[in-house]
């Protein structure tokens, strides 16, 4: 026998006919049975073998191929260095790696599959190390197609594994000179002339279908339960459900495009062509599952692995032809291919980059209504109009990205997500690496072209490291601003109101501004981040500059959502918008004198013009920007309405009469003439947490509790009565002495925020006093000491939020509970304070946050 090395196969007597013996204790494919022979290096010139399939076994899985002399014999040839293997299984090529990639066709019990070499006559070539030679297989004595391949030391040797129970074949050895040199100047020649032959194939695209090819793939078809095959014909038999025909031959270099007419469209003509991977389920369409890519007749959208299209290509009807090939001649990336569409030989688009599944990929046509028929025409070798890789990331400054599909320009993002998630935690996230947010000014923005089911986008800044499956700012090194809600978040879920919602066509932006003495890439300072909506900026936030900076992130959180990033340095107009929004939170921030005095508020200085003015205190009531800038537009019918430029250009509320108001006054002055802006100062609406302008609207039943205008309008708490406050109660100088008088006295200073003291009307810094008779009654520390509403008992409170629950007891330590309290939800009057319930305890039964 020619076969010198040997393991896990048996000779027959001819010594040329191999059987698999392995033991099969391995899994199915890994029990490698294989023989190498070193009396026939593969020399220089033309050398060839071949192997006759007699019997395939249980898995038909065998493999041909060429290794060097110390090629381990436990390795399928292909998988490790040194060697290069066709499988007859799967039809893919192997080149020292695991990975292999669509080569040629599948074959079976009968077929003769063999392999060969070209190489340069002018050296032998078992000296011939590091040099490069041209490997070929063949099926049925047809060259299917040639790799470049580096020759290992000593020389290339042939190399036949049997992979599956029972396999057997019978292997050829002989120099078949002639007929190579023929076969492999016609595959030269094919790479010389593609121009020539797609031109060929536009003006006549059947031409080119090789009739024995389509009847032999017509043999290997997967018909679905709802799909029924007459001869080249593929009807739909179902109600309503889908039927799906895939061609159990994979794409491969010299059969890389098919075509189907459509001869009936149905009742809808929801027809769809496409590629999948071998165990693509076939009731669903082409490109709806993972590994699947597909364009639909009905509508022309493009579905790749999602449920959800967009649009590629005119839709097609009765009489139409449709296309699907593979691009095998560009590089785009290891493990990834280009897919293209063509419409009556038109090609729809550029091709669409598509990561291969391990063994390759397979026709699909399906369909989804009654009477849908369509003709297979066959495959053909066919090249894209324009061979250059499709668009991704590479060509896009996104490098890091999940969910989300770029579009040609490589700045427009759509949500491609699996929607397996609830509505809102499926986040389709993309992030770029090359702008890092540097010292100085600098600025990205993103125009919202489609909002999608739930208009959830956010925008903002993250780490470099931070993980793409959470939305920016719920996670520490983040933050960012969310359009569909105007909420901030900064490193936690629970956002803070900080802006306008956005809708479709606004231009929402964020940049940084930083210190240009520190670099922003330096872990641990504070930088300034600023968002704007349509050029102007609504608002700014302190944030810590994670470890290697900031880097502007992007996530689209709902379907249908699709946006356009702009990235510019924006340094000029940015720097006098954010001297505004200092400028206005100096003025309405609340001091401990209790109003703001008339000189410290000045007019905006160094205007240009009137979209530069800042009315504050106003909202819009159309789009919801606060402050409004520009010209302000107030109705002379509805108490407290106004509307911003933009709104008004627009037409908003065109049933009453405006009233133009270009220039803002002071806040004293307007406590007079405008009794709708007076500030109440340390007061918060529980309804929208922002100041109370106007008149005040408390509670007289609810401790504490108090509205503004515009959400006692909208109807917000009408189950009780409410008392109007037309002007605040200002603080004495007697509450400024108290907090001097505590500050120097070394007490803490913490402010309760929203506690007014009810006997100075001052603030509460340091511990709160609050009666436990009267409803809403809180006395400061200095207040408590000069022994005022003594008749009453007091709970003192060092810290927001630790409120004493009045006769409740900790049934653990048996102390007072504070703040949260834990009841159990099956025993009778049992309740926790939040360390002992920290601590474990009562942890058998369910317990009732209050």
């Amino acid at each position: 026998s020619p076969w010198v090395r040997s393991n896990g196969v048996m000779f027959l007597e001819d010594g040329l006919t191999l059987e698999y013996c392995g033991d099969g204790l391995q899994p199915e494919g890994q029990d490698v049975g294989a023989a190498q022979t070193l009396n026939y290096c593969m020399e220089r010139g033309n050398h060839h073998f071949e192997m006759v399939i007699q019997e395939c076994g249980k898995g038909g899985m065998l493999a041909i191929g060429l290794a060097s002399s110390s090629y381990p014999l436990h390795l399928s040839p292909g998988s490790g260095i040194g060697s290069i293997a066709y499988r007859t299984d799967n039809g893919l090529l192997y080149k020292g790696d695991v990975q292999g990639v669509s080569f040629g066709p599948v074959c079976t019990e009968g077929d003769t599959v063999g392999c060969g070499i070209q190489c340069d006559d002018g050296m032998p070539m078992r000296r011939a190390q590091e040099r490069v030679c041209n490997v070929f297989f063949t099926a049925n004595h047809q060259v299917i197609g040639a790799f470049q391949c580096s020759i290992p030391e000593g020389g290339f040797y042939p190399f036949v594994a049997l992979l599956s129970l029972g396999a057997k074949v019978k292997v050829t050895f002989k120099t078949w000179t002639s007929y190579m040199e023929r076969a492999l100047s016609k595959i030269i020649a094919v790479k010389k002339s593609q121009a020539a032959k797609y031109k060929e194939s536009q003006a006549e695209p059947q031409s080119s279908m090789d009739v024995n090819v389509k009847l032999r793939i017509l043999q290997r078809l997967s018909v679905g339960s709802n799909s029924q095959v007459r001869g080249d014909m593929f009807m739909f038999v179902g109600a309503s459900e889908i039927g799906v025909v895939k061609i159990l031959e994979p794409m491969s270099p010299m059969l890389n495009y098919f075509e189907y007419e459509i001869i009936d469209k149905g009742e809808m003509c929801a027809i769809g062509i496409g590629v999948g991977e071998l165990e693509y389920p076939l009731d669903r369409m082409p490109g709806w599952n993972e590994n699947g890519i597909g364009y639909h007749a009905d509508d022309g959208y493009l579905y790749n692995q999602s449920g959800y299209g967009i649009q590629l290509g005119p839709t097609s009807t009765k009489g139409d032809r449709m296309g699907c090939g593979i691009d095998f001649e560009t590089d785009v990336g290891y493990g990834y291919v280009s897919v293209f569409f063509t419409r009556n030989g038109q090609q729809v688009s550029k091709p669409i980059k598509m990561k291969r599944p391990i063994h390759g990929l397979y026709p699909l046509v399906g369909m989804h209504s009654r009477g849908e028929k369509v003709r297979y025409l066959g495959h053909c070798r066919r090249l894209p109009d324009s061979v250059q890789p499709s668009t991704s990331v590479e060509t896009s400054p996104w490098v890091r990205s999940n969910g989300v599909m770029f579009l040609e320009d490589g700045l427009t993002l759509e949500y491609c997500g699996d929607g397996l998630q609830p509505e809102g935690q499926d986040v389709g996230a993309a992030q770029t690496l090359n702008y890092c947010m540097e010292r100085g000014n600098h600025h990205f923005e993103m125009v919202i072209q489609e909002c999608g089911k739930g208009g959830m986008l956010a925008i903002g800044l993250a780490s470099s490291s931070y993980p793409l499956h959470l939305s920016p700012g719920s996670g520490i090194g983040s933050i960012a601003y969310r359009t569909d809600n105007g909420l901030l978040y900064k490193g936690d879920v629970q956002g803070t109101p900080f802006g306008p919602v956005c809708a479709k066509g606004d231009t929402v932006g964020c940049g940084i501004q930083c210190d240009n003495a520190v670099p922003t890439r330096t872990q641990g300072c504070v930088c300034t981040v600023f968002f704007t909506k349509n050029h102007k900026v609504i608002g700014k936030a302190q944030c810590p500059i994670p470890e290697g900076g900031f880097y502007p992130f992007v996530a689209l959180l709902s379907r249908g959502v699709k946006a356009r990033t702009i990235f510019d340095s924006w340094t000029h107009d940015i720097e006098s918008a954010l001297s505004k929004i200092t400028l206005a939170k100096r003025t309405t921030a609340v001091t401990f004198r209790g109003h703001v005095s008339p000189d410290s508020i000045r007019d905006e200085e160094d205007e240009e013009d009137g979209s530069k003015v800042l009315h504050l205190g106003v909202t819009c009531d159309g789009c919801g920007q606060t402050p409004v800038y520009g010209t302000r537009y107030k109705c002379n019918v509805c108490p407290n309405y106004d509307l911003c430029e933009r709104c008004k250009s627009m037409r908003c509320h065109s049933e009453h009469p405006l009233t133009e108001i270009h220039r803002p006054q002071g806040i004293s002055a307007l406590s007079y003439k405008r009794k709708e802006e007076v500030l109440h100062p340390g007061v918060r609406c529980n309804g929208c947490s922002g100041p109370v302008y106007g008149t005040r609207y408390k509670c007289t039943v609810c401790p504490d509790y108090d509205l503004c205008e515009h959400c006692k309008s909208k109807g917000t708490h009408r189950i009780h009565r409410m008392t109007e406050i037309s002007s605040p109660q200002r603080n004495t100088s007697m509450g400024l002495l108290h907090r001097v008088i505590g500050l120097m006295k070394g007490e803490e200073n913490i402010l309760h925020t929203n506690v007014l003291c009810d006997g100075c009307k001052g603030p509460v810094i340091g511990t709160r006093y609050k009666c436990t008779v009267c409803p809403n009654y809180d006395l400061c520390n200095c207040c408590k000491r000069m022994e005022r509403h003594e008749n009453h008992p007091m709970t003192a409170i060092k810290r927001p939020g630790d409120l004493c629950h009045v006769g409740v007891h900790c049934d653990a330590c048996g102390g007072n509970v504070y703040g949260t309290r834990f009841k159990c939800t099956e025993c009778f009057d049992y309740d926790l304070c939040w360390e002992c319930h920290g601590k474990g305890f009562h942890s058998e039964h369910r317990m009732r946050i209050i």
